[in-house]
């Protein structure tokens, strides 16, 4: 099976008016969003081979490769 690795890109848009505070708020909410839908902590100590074949997670209809050095 051959898998395709996507990068996610911000592309910045000029919209007239809006405030790079306004930018950095939406791309951090976007991050957070993220981090509470797909992260977890484990209940042990990490280990590296254990940990070495974590699954992608779908976020939003995308494919998310989030591994142990991620």
């Amino acid at each position: 099976m051959l898998e395709t690795v996507r990068r996610w890109q911000v592309v910045r848009l000029d919209l007239p008016g809006t405030t790079d505070s306004y930018r950095r708020w939406v791309v951090e909410g976007v991050a957070a969003d993220i981090k509470e839908a797909i992260c977890r902590v484990s209940d042990s100590a990490f280990n590296a081979e254990e940990n070495a074949n974590i699954p992608t997670v779908t976020y939003e209809a995308r494919m998310l490769s989030v591994g142990a050095s991620e």
